[in-house]
C-alpha cells in the first residue's frame, strides 16, 4: 500500500503489513501460468474454502504465494508489457530475521513511464496498439478479479496471508484501472468497464477491504461509520477505504460499546432528555430567543425571519428580497437545537454571530453584524398551524441565503491548514453532518454566488475554490486513485463535478443512493425532508405535513413523477403497511443489508415502462401468466393435461400454487438458482409485500402473477 497517499493522521500505516509471499518468478503468458507451475485450479478453489478456518495454515501460505506471483505480479506484468523485477517489491523490515513484506513504492514510476510510452506510440501509430492493450488488459483484469474472489476468505483480518494478498491485488487493480482510464481519456478512446473490488449485498458478497475494516474497528471507529464506509459508493475501492482509515476516527475518545451498525448512540436525539451545549465548558449563561409575535408576523406573511445581535440583545427582522443573510446548517446532536422553545444560550448566539461576521463579505454589505437564520430560533415550536407553515418553507432560507455556514463539532476540532483537497473531502465525508437527513438539502440547495462554508478549528473552507482547478489526469499519479473517487462521490454540496443533477433526485433509485447512508432521530421527518428537497408543490407539502405516520411516505410515492417497474420486485426489508402501498419501501434511508439493486429491483426491469401508483396499488404493464390457486392436497394427472408440461408446487400461505408449462427457469428458481444461473438469489425476482409474502416470480422480465388483479394486461399490486 506504499504507493497510495495517506492523510496527515496516518492512523493505519504502522499497523498494516502485506507479506511478501512469492516464491517463484512470474513469466507470461498469464492464463497458462498456473498450469506451467503445476497448480490445479480446482484444487486451489477447494483449498481456498478452508482458509477461513486455518488462516495461517501451510495451504494458506501456499495459495498466497501463487496468488501474489500470478495474480499480483502477473497483472502488473500485463500492464507493463513485461515481467517486473520482483525483488524491487521485496522489503525486509528492521526486525531481526523477520519476514519480508511487499513494498509498492516503485509502482508509480513504472506505471507513469508505461502510459507515457503508450501515448507516444499513439501519437505516431494511431489507436490500434492502445486498443489492443486496453482489451487484453481488461480480459486479464476480469480473470484476476474472478480468481481473487475465489480465494478471498469471508471473514478476513490483517493476520491472514491470503486476505492481505487479496487486499494488495485490489489496490493494484484500482491504480492500474485509474491509469488506464486516464490514458483512454487522453487519447479519446472508450474506457473499459470498471471492475469493483468491494461489492456487498448483491447476491455475491465480497470485500477485499475486510482487513482494513477490522483494523479500523480496533482503532475505535463507531460500528455505524464502518457500515457507512462499507456501503457508501464514495468508498467503493480499497484505495479510498485505506485513505479514510488513516484518518483519526470521529469521536474516538468516546466508547462506542452501545452503538450498533445502524446507529451511533452519540447522534441519537431524545427530545425528552435533550440538553443544549454551551460554547464553553463552564459557561452557564442565560437562554436567549426571539419573541413569538415577531416570528408569527413574518412567517404568516410568507417571509423569512433572520436574527442579528445588537450588543447582547437579539433582534429579529424580515429578510427582504435581495438582502444578505447567512443560513446555518448544523447537527442537533451537537447541542444547538431546542425541542421546547426558540432559544439558545447567549454564548452560542455570540459564537454564531462571530463566525457569520468572519465569512468573506462577497455578497453582503460591510455591516457590523450579518443577519443569520438557524432553525432553532426561526422555526416556532408552536402554535401548531404556525409551525406547519414554517415547516413548509424550510427550503426558502437555503435558497435565498447569501451563504450557508456548516457547523459540525467533528470538523470544528480539525485543523484545515496543510490538508490536501482529498483530505478535506474525506473528513467532510466522515463528519456527522454528512450523515444526517436534513443536512443533505441544506448543502445542495444553495446556488452560486452563494457558497457552502465548512467551519474548521482554524478557518472556514469553501470547497468550490479548491475544486475549481482541475487535477491533471495524465500521467496518472497514484494519488488520483483516491482523489478522483472522493471528488466524484462528493454529493454534499454543488462543488463536485460529479454532482447528480437536481432532476435526477426525483427518481427513486437516485434518492435511495444519496439517502441510504443518512439518518434521523425522527423517522416521521423523512417524508417532510424529501418533500422539501424535491420542491414539491405547496399543497402536496402541506398534505404531507398534516399527515401522520406511514401516510406521509405514501404521499411521497404518490407524487413521484417516475416509479420504475422494478420497485414491484424490491427486496427492501421495510415496506409500507397501507392498503394500496404495500409494495412501497417505507424509507429511503438505512436498510443497509439491501443493496441499491435489490432495493429497486432487478436490472432487467429498469428499462421497462414505468409503473404508476394508483389508489388500489402499483399498476405495472408486464406480460404475465395468471396462475390458479388450489387448496392443499394432491392433484391427480386427470386434473390437467400434463404431457410435457412441468408441474411445480409451492406453499404460499394456505394455498398451493401450481406452476404449469415448460418453464425451466421457474424450476431453477424453485431449486435456489436465479434465472442467470447464480446460486443464492432464488427469490431475486419475487414480489414481496409489507409482511414479506412472496406473491410472484419473474421469468426473464416477465412475471407469473399470484393474488393480483388483471385489467387489460395491467397488473395491480396493492
Amino acid at each position: 500500500m506504499d504507493h497510495l497517499p495517506v492523510p496527515s493522521d496516518r492512523c493505519l500505516v504502522d499497523h498494516i503489513r502485506i507479506p511478501y509471499l512469492a516464491t517463484d518468478k512470474y513469466d507470461a503468458p498469464f492464463s497458462s501460468y498456473p498450469h506451467r507451475s503445476g497448480w490445479n485450479l480446482k484444487l486451489g478453489s477447494e483449498l481456498a474454502r478452508e482458509i477461513a478456518f486455518a488462516p495461517e495454515s501451510q495451504a494458506a501460505r501456499y495459495i498466497g504465494s501463487l496468488a501474489q506471483t500470478w495474480l499480483y505480479f502477473g497483472l502488473l506484468a500485463q500492464f507493463l508489457g513485461e515481467p517486473v523485477n520482483q525483488e524491487t517489491f521485496r522489503l525486509m523490515d528492521n526486525v531481526e530475521d523477520g519476514p519480508a513484506r511487499l513494498c509498492t513504492q516503485p509502482l508509480e514510476q513504472l506505471v507513469c513511464a508505461r502510459t507515457q510510452t503508450l501515448l507516444d506510440h499513439f501519437n505516431v501509430n494511431g489507436s490500434r496498439e492502445i486498443e489492443s492493450f486496453r482489451d487484453e488488459f481488461q480480459d486479464v483484469l476480469i480473470m484476476v478479479r474472478h480468481q481473487t474472489l475465489l480465494l478471498l476468505p469471508k471473514e478476513a483480518d490483517q493476520d491472514s496471508a491470503v486476505a492481505m494478498t487479496c487486499l494488495a491485488i485490489a489496490a493494484l487493480a484500482d491504480y492500474l484501472s485509474t491509469a488506464l482510464l486516464g490514458l483512454c481519456q487522453r487519447t479519446g478512446l472508450d474506457s473499459p468497464v470498471t471492475q469493483v473490488w468491494r461489492l456487498l449485498n448483491t447476491g455475491f458478497q465480497f470485500d477485499c477491504g475486510l482487513p482494513l475494516l477490522q483494523l479500523m474497528s480496533e482503532q475505535g471507529w463507531c460500528p455505524s461509520i464502518l457500515t457507512d464506509v462499507s456501503y457508501d459508493p464514495q468508498v467503493d475501492t480499497v484505495s479510498v477505504l485505506w485513505y479514510i482509515g488513516n484518518l483519526l476516527p470521529p469521536n474516538n475518545d468516546i466508547p462506542h460499546a452501545v452503538c450498533t451498525p445502524i446507529a451511533c448512540a452519540l447522534h441519537h436525539v431524545d427530545e425528552t432528555q435533550y440538553a443544549q451545549v454551551h460554547a464553553f465548558e463552564d459557561c452557564r449563561c442565560d437562554a436567549v430567543g426571539p419573541g413569538l409575535s415577531e416570528l408569527e408576523t413574518i412567517i404568516r406573511n410568507g417571509k423569512i425571519p433572520v436574527m442579528k445581535l445588537e450588543g447582547n440583545m437579539l433582534s429579529v427582522r424580515e429578510a427582504e428580497t435581495g438582502s444578505a443573510f447567512v443560513a446555518i446548517s448544523h447537527v442537533w446532536a451537537d447541542g444547538m437545537g431546542n425541542p421546547a422553545a426558540n432559544t439558545l444560550p447567549l454564548c452560542r448566539i455570540l459564537e454564531i454571530q462571530r463566525l457569520v461576521n468572519e465569512l468573506p463579505k462577497r455578497n453582503r454589505d460591510n455591516q457590523d453584524n450579518t443577519p443569520f437564520w438557524i432553525d432553532t430560533l426561526c422555526v416556532p415550536r408552536g402554535p401548531r398551524d404556525l409551525r406547519r407553515i414554517a415547516l413548509g418553507q424550510l427550503r426558502k432560507p437555503y435558497e435565498q441565503a447569501a451563504d450557508v455556514l456548516v457547523l459540525d463539532s467533528y470538523l470544528r476540532r480539525q485543523i484545515s491548514e496543510g490538508r490536501t483537497t482529498s483530505e478535506l473531502l474525506a473528513v467532510i465525508a466522515l463528519c456527522p453532518w454528512s450523515h444526517r437527513l436534513w443536512t443533505f438539502q441544506e448543502g445542495r440547495i444553495p446556488r452560486q454566488p452563494a457558497y457552502v462554508w465548512f467551519s474548521f478549528q482554524d478557518a472556514v473552507i469553501d470547497l468550490s475554490s479548491r475544486l475549481r482547478t482541475p487535477e491533471p489526469n495524465f500521467p496518472t499519479r497514484a494519488a488520483r486513485t483516491v482523489s478522483l473517487r472522493l471528488l466524484l462521490g462528493h454529493q454534499q454540496t454543488r462543488a463536485s463535478a460529479g454532482l447528480l443533477p437536481d432532476e435526477h433526485l426525483h427518481h427513486p433509485s437516485v434518492l435511495r443512493q444519496v439517502l441510504a447512508g443518512r439518518r434521523t432521530s425522527r423517522s416521521e421527518d423523512e417524508a417532510l425532508c424529501i418533500s422539501s428537497l424535491l420542491n414539491l408543490a405547496p399543497d402536496v407539502a402541506d398534505k404531507i405535513i398534516c399527515s401522520a405516520g406511514e401516510a406521509r411516505m405514501a404521499a411521497i410515492w404518490d407524487h413521484l413523477p417516475t416509479i420504475p417497474v422494478g420497485i414491484a420486485f424490491s427486496k427492501s426489508t421495510k415496506k409500507l403497511n397501507i392498503s394500496g402501498f404495500r409494495w412501497a419501501p417505507s424509507t429511503f434511508m438505512g436498510d443497509s443489508d439491501t443493496s441499491l439493486k435489490h432495493w429497486e429491483g432487478p436490472n432487467g426491469t429498469w428499462a421497462a415502462p414505468p409503473a404508476q401508483a394508483t389508489p388500489t396499488g402499483l399498476a405495472i404493464h408486464r406480460p404475465a401468466m395468471l396462475l390458479d390457486d388450489f387448496c392443499s392436497g394432491a392433484l391427480s394427472e386427470g386434473d390437467h393435461e400434463l404431457s410435457s408440461d412441468l408441474v411445480m408446487r409451492r406453499q404460499i400461505g394456505d394455498a398451493v400454487v401450481d406452476f404449469l408449462g415448460d418453464h425451466p427457469s421457474v424450476l431453477d428458481l424453485m431449486k435456489g438458482i436465479n434465472v442467470h444461473g447464480q446460486w443464492g438469489e432464488d427469490d431475486d425476482l419475487a414480489i414481496r409485500d409489507c409482511i414479506g409474502l412472496v406473491e410472484a416470480f419473474v421469468e426473464y422480465g416477465d412475471f407469473l402473477a399470484v393474488n393480483t388483479t388483471q385489467t387489460d394486461r395491467i397488473w395491480c399490486l396493492g
